[in-house]
């Protein structure tokens, strides 16, 4: 039997709503994210949450060049909310389809903190959806993010081993229960991406995620010199 490609559509949309729908019952930031409007923002002072957020993207297009996305960026006051929604104090990234939304957390009012939760969402923005979903490392995706993040906190002694983090490819490795241990996953992937960046260039990074969504394997970007 041949089907005719508005079956085709009408099926593959069913399963893409299906496995989102699920998604978002075991992620509720992401349905936070599909629902943003209705969700209440900030009470906080509007003029801060504007400069922390100018600041950080100055802090990227000083590191990178000038960043392109736009995600939808909520302070958040109510920490009731941020625990039923499985959100942290601090700060999170949340990705639904093409959208991209960051919820500041009461303890995360920095710049470091804001920087980190764009260079995600611009991340996302240069490699695309998909790629992010099936190519991207967690740990370099971290790594990246910490590229702009300055807190003394995540700093390793010198000539510390990083190697060991390049094994984080997934999330549930990468993002350990134990404080100390996440801490150093989070400075050792700083210190491998920032290996990477000094060979090839800060302006160079847009570019090498680019070839990552156009297809190119991301174990070919990275190695490449």
């Amino acid at each position: 039997m041949r089907l005719s490609r508005r079956t085709i559509f009408t099926a593959t949309a069913v399963l893409v709503a299906g496995c989102l729908t699920l998604y978002g019952a075991a992620n509720p930031g992401v349905a936070a994210c599909a629902l943003i409007e209705a969700i209440p923002t900030a009470t906080g002072d509007s003029k801060v949450s504007s400069l922390l957020t100018a600041g950080a993207r100055r802090r990227i297009q000083d590191a990178f060049g000038t960043p392109l996305a736009r995600p939808i960026i909520v302070f958040w006051d109510y920490p009731d909310l941020l625990a039923k929604l499985h959100l942290n104090e601090y700060a999170s990234a949340h990705f639904l389809g093409t959208r991209s939304c960051i919820f500041i957390g009461p303890e995360g009012r920095s710049i470091d903190v804001v920087a980190h939760e764009l260079m995600h969402a611009e991340t996302f923005e240069r490699i695309g959806p998909w790629a992010r979903m099936t190519q991207l490392p967690t740990w370099f995706d971290e790594g990246l993010a910490m590229q702009v993040d300055y807190r003394e906190r995540y700093t390793l002694r010198k000539n510390a081993d990083t190697t060991f983090i390049r094994n984080a490819s997934n999330p549930a490795q990468f993002f350990v229960a134990n404080d100390q241990y996440l801490t150093r996953n989070y400075a050792a992937a700083k210190i491998q991406v920032a290996q990477w960046v000094a060979i090839i260039g800060g302006s160079s990074v847009y570019e090498r995620l680019a070839r990552i969504r156009s297809g190119e394997p991301f174990v070919s970007v990275v190695a490449a010199r």
